[in-house]
C-alpha cells in the first residue's frame, strides 16, 4: 500500500538511516548493531532494480559513524551489560576516545546521498572521510579459501 507504483510517474526517494555498525559490528551493542544490519538489508532489497523499475522509488541507505548526539553522551547511553558485564567499560573506553563527527557534517553528507545515491545503494560517512558508497562483495567472493579439498554437499 505504501511502496506501490508511483501514480504520477515522478521518482520518489526513501532514505533509510542505519549506522556504520551495520558494516563493522560493534561488539558492545550487539542488538543495536543487528538492527542496523536489518535496515541495511531491507534498503538493499527494496532498492533492487526489480522494485525500482516498477515503482520508481529510490531506496538508499545512509550509515553515519559516531556522531555527536545525545545518544552518545555520557549518562544518556543505553548500552547494556546484559550479554557481557565488560560491555559498559568497553563502550565507555571507545566513546571517550573516538573522534565524533558533527551533526552538520552528517547532514551535508545526507544531502549528497539524496542527490547522488542510486537505488539500493548504501553510503557511509565517518569523521574526516568523504561520504562514500559501500561495495558489498558477492557471497562467493567472501568465502574463505580452504586448504583441504573441496567437498560437494548433496
Amino acid at each position: 500500500q505504501y511502496i506501490t507504483k508511483n501514480p504520477d510517474g515522478q521518482e520518489g526517494l526513501i532514505i533509510n538511516v542505519a549506522s556504520t555498525s551495520a558494516i563493522d559490528y560493534l561488539v558492545y551493542v550487539p542488538v543495536y548493531s543487528s538492527t542496523k544490519k536489518f535496515v541495511t538489508g531491507l534498503g538493499r532489497s527494496l532498492g533492487d532494480t526489480n522494485y525500482y523499475d516498477y515503482n520508481k522509488i529510490r531506496v538508499v541507505t545512509f550509515c553515519p559513524s559516531y556522531t555527536d548526539t545525545d545518544m552518545l553522551r555520557p549518562g544518556e547511553n543505553v548500552i547494556s551489560d546484559f550479554f557481557n558485564p565488560a560491555n559498559i567499560e568497553l563502550a565507555v573506553s571507545v566513546l571517550t576516545s573516538v573522534d565524533m563527527q558533527a551533526v552538520q557534517e552528517v547532514a551535508e553528507a545526507l544531502v549528497h546521498v539524496a542527490e547522488k545515491g542510486s537505488h539500493g545503494s548504501v553510503w557511509a560517512i565517518v569523521h574526516n572521510e568523504t561520504v562514500h558508497e559501500i561495495n558489498f562483495p558477492s557471497r562467493k567472493l567472501m568465502q574463505k579459501k580452504r586448504a583441504s579439498s573441496h567437498v560437494k554437499m548433496v
